[in-house]
């Protein structure tokens, strides 16, 4: 099962040359101390691995045997376990191994409470270099304690609960079925495969991978319970390089999870549709990437949570550009003064800060110093603060939190832009106990100029102190705020501010600007929508509001002022304004003179709606009048009055309008004996209309020639036979 080395001289001089790093400095002979528990499997046959077990002070184990094809080495074990002050080291036979891949096939889980690493012998028997990469699987699980740590020269490290490893040619190095592992492959492994719900992984202790390398943790659900991740150069030791990648990711169903290590893109890649598990950081766990451009973070989850002041921070220093962070969650919660940061502190770009949750983002509270829970991206330097992207259901920041890009004083690079889409809301309020307020924004403090910021949600609401803001407080610009949201509420002392002490004129670019589109703004006790300029010649930002209604009560104001220079614009399209006597509009300069707009455009009626064509031509409507048509009236002579529509639309596929008074035409009854047989001239009255006879009410009825019946107010006269009765006769 394992073998002893008994020659201390020759034990005396393996820990000489396993002292790398600092991970390992004893020569004291100590034969009481437990040994790990590491047990080979034996499924390779021949080639399985070996464990050369030490009882020197160094306390550690040599690994060797293994199978070699081409650049791998494979290891197999029943057990693999790493005790407390004690290491275990992967033998690396040669320069050309590249990887070496661990699998653990036995039912429990690995508990790495001391170091583990990889040793490679060199020239009589001095330790050399090894840039090989370690890959350890075990399905059930993985801990590292409180003071396991990994010992790699120059290679990545991948620890994950998958049930195998894939390799570029579809071969399969699997944890769970070694009995049915095809041949060893020489290809390079590719991803990692899960094929059952698989083990946890945490972390309490300190794991770290030189600089340009990749460490990558892939299993159930991870935590880091104050554990320790850095990729990059110890800058306690003050090393130097480049960053290197942190990949952290949560799965529970089958899938395989991609691998790239090679430093130029995120290192792992998740099927669309995989079932995640929770990633989570506490008891101030912390997270580096940082060197000459920063590398990356990459963590992905169901549910990725921050707490106990745990940051993720990836630093870019020198002239390479950084390429941040991202996180990939159903939620995110950042609170008790957890932050994460993308920074430069040189000439390169400082990378984007990329947030995309389907459900919700939560940024709350401080820590027990006041320090805000943040999501940053920053410029110290010349370079340019990276952007930040948050797309999400919701967004929600609170009790004193932060999320900001921004270029910090004495900088010179530009700050970031930062977008925010919440298809459902994006609420910001409170104060931390400090009295701090939460804020949305961009700013710059240096000579660079600030970014923009741009919501874009179906509500926003910003309260109780809260701040969403652009500004400048150096000598570069500040940036435009842009709120595209169906409703904002601004309540208790909220503000939507942009401010600016810049007097740089761009002229292809406004600064200090807030441009608002929404279905309804309502704004309320004491809240302020402002741009606010100070300093020499600082002129004041503009407003630009398109609201169906807006209301502005109990005390709140809307303002364009400059300090010093001229004022602002503030141009309103509304349907609807509500302004209580308390509340103000105004864009104030340094004296009347330079004073700025106020432009109101109230739209009560849209007026495209509702109109009816009008003819082109004028037509005689003495013409429409059928000239067989008369009216008679005794002593007075015939009339036809106009008086208006009448009750009539002007078309018959015109609405009624609901102003028109409804009037009857009749005609009034005409005894026979003033019946004329001469026709009379039509002849229309317009201003004056004559007096008719009283209606009287009809008695009886009679059928005229063309058989139709009449109504009629007298019984008509019975005429003999023979006789004919003339009617009256109207022609042109």
């Amino acid at each position: 099962m394992s073998q002893s080395w008994k020659g201390c001289s020759w034990q005396l001089r393996l820990v000489s040359s396993l002292a790398i790093g600092g991970a390992i400095a004893s020569s004291t002979v100590n034969c009481v101390f437990a040994q790990s528990v590491i047990i080979p499997d034996h499924t390779l046959g021949k080639e399985s691995s070996q464990v050369l077990q030490n009882q020197l002070g160094g306390l550690f184990e040599v690994l060797t045997g293994g199978a070699i094809r081409g650049n791998n080495l494979f290891h197999s074990f029943l057990e693999l376990n790493v005790k407390e002050g004690r290491s275990a080291y992967f033998l690396s036979p040669n320069s050309n191994i590249q990887n070496i891949v661990v699998r653990v096939t036995g039912s429990n889980l690995s508990k790495i409470e001391g170091t583990l690493g990889i040793f490679q012998m060199g020239i009589n028997g001095n330790p050399a270099v090894s840039n090989a990469n370690l890959f350890l699987i075990n399905p059930n699980g993985i801990i590292f304690g409180p003071n396991g740590a990994v010992s790699l020269d120059g290679g990545s490290f991948v620890a994950s609960t998958a049930s195998s490893i894939k390799f570029t040619d579809g071969t399969l190095f699997s944890a769970s079925a070694p009995q049915t592992t095809p041949l060893l492959t020489v290809s390079v492994p590719l991803g990692l495969q899960f094929g059952r719900t698989p083990g946890d992984i945490i972390v309490q202790g300190r794991l770290a991978v030189q600089p340009g390398k990749t460490l990558a943790l892939v299993g159930g659900n991870v935590t880091l319970n104050g554990g320790i991740l850095r990729a990059g150069p110890d800058l306690q030791d003050n090393q130097i390089g480049v960053g290197g990648q942190i990949g952290l990711g949560g799965i529970l169903g089958a899938g395989t999870i991609g691998l790239n290590l090679d430093n130029n893109s995120l290192p792992l890649s998740f099927p669309n549709g995989v079932q995640l598990a929770d990633v989570s950081f506490s008891n101030g766990s912390q997270v580096f990437v940082y060197g000459e451009g920063s590398g990356s973070i990459q963590v992905q989850g169901r549910r990725v949570t921050l707490t106990d002041g745990s940051p993720l921070v990836a630093q870019t220093l020198g002239n390479l550009n950084g390429r941040g962070i991202s996180i990939q969650a159903e939620q995110l919660i950042i609170k008790d003064g957890s932050q994460v940061t993308s920074s430069t502190y040189g000439a390169g770009f400082g990378g984007n800060l990329t947030v995309t949750a389907s459900d919700s983002v939560e940024v709350s509270g401080t820590d027990a110093a006041g320090n805000p829970s943040a999501l940053f991206a920053r410029t110290y330097g010349k370079g340019m603060a990276g952007n930040l992207t948050i797309n999400t259901g919701k967004l929600i920041v609170q009790d004193g939190a932060n999320i900001s890009t921004n270029a910090q004083m004495g900088s010179q690079g530009q700050g970031g832009t930062l977008n925010v889409t919440a298809s459902d809301f994006v609420k910001v309020s409170g104060n931390s106990v400090s009295g701090n307020p939460s804020i949305l924004s961009t700013q710059t403090r240096g000579s660079g100029d600030a970014g923009s910021l741009a919501i874009n949600t179906g509500q926003l609401t910003v309260r109780d102190g809260a701040q969403v803001s652009v500004e400048s407080l150096g000598t570069g610009t500040a940036g435009n705020l842009a709120v595209n949201a169906r409703s904002i509420r601004l309540d208790n002392d909220a503000k939507l501010s942009a401010n600016t002490q810049s007097a740089k004129v761009l002229p292809n670019r406004e600064q200090a600007t807030i441009n608002i589109n929404s279905r309804d703004l309502i704004i309320r006790r004491g809240s302020s929508i402002i741009t606010n300029a100070t300093g020499e010649n600082v002129v004041g930002g503009n407003i630009n509001i398109d609201t169906d209604v807006l209301a502005a009560v109990e005390k709140s104001t809307i303002s364009a002022n400059s300090t010093d220079a001229r004022g602002g614009r503030v141009i309103i399209n509304t349907q609807g304004l509500f302004i209580s006597p308390d509340s103000t509009i105004t864009a104030t300069g340094a004296n009347p003179q330079l004073n700025g707009i106020v432009q109101i455009n109230r739209l009560d009626t849209d007026p495209s709606r509702g109109l009816v064509a009008l003819p082109v031509e004028v037509i005689d409507a003495t013409r429409l009048i059928d000239q067989n048509f008369c009216a008679v009236n005794a002593g007075t002579g015939s009339s036809f009055t106009i008086t208006g529509r009448g009750g009539l639309p002007p078309s018959p596929d015109s609405p009624l309008s609901s102003d028109i008074v409804w009037e009857d035409w009749e005609l009034t009854t005409v005894p026979q004996n003033h019946r004329p047989t001469t026709a009379r001239k039509f002849k229309p009255i317009i201003s004056k209309r004559a007096t008719p006879e009283p209606i009287v009410e009809a008695t009886g009825w009679v059928m005229n020639e063309k058989g139709e019946i009449e109504l009629i107010a007298n019984p008509p006269t019975v005429t003999p036979l023979g006789s004919t009765l003339n009617p009256p006769s109207c022609h042109s």
